[in-house]
């Protein structure tokens, strides 16, 4: 995964959030770098399911191809730090 190296990625990365579960039982520590791939990834697979439900299509009869999820993780990760990086300095 090549990424660059912007100030955004930089803070990013160093920045350290605390992701805890809907049920305050787990907690895990990560950077707010990887915590936006994670996000821009999960908003990728909403997006598929969302437009295979408009299509009306059962998702077992086709496949998304990686590449593809990839490019929109890489496109969408840098506004998810942002947001992550502006809660994180309010808070």
């Amino acid at each position: 995964m090549k990424t660059n190296n912007t100030d955004l990625d930089k803070r990013g990365k160093k920045t350290i959030v605390n992701v805890e579960s809907s049920t305050g039982d787990k907690s895990e520590k990560m950077s707010a770098f990887e915590l936006s791939r994670w996000c821009a990834m999960l908003d990728a697979v909403e997006v598929i399911d969302k437009k295979l439900h408009q299509m009306k299509t059962p998702a077992s009869d086709k496949w998304v191809k990686p590449i593809a999820i990839q490019k929109y993780i890489d496109e969408k990760y840098q506004d998810v730090l942002h947001d992550v990086l502006t809660k994180q300095e309010s808070d």
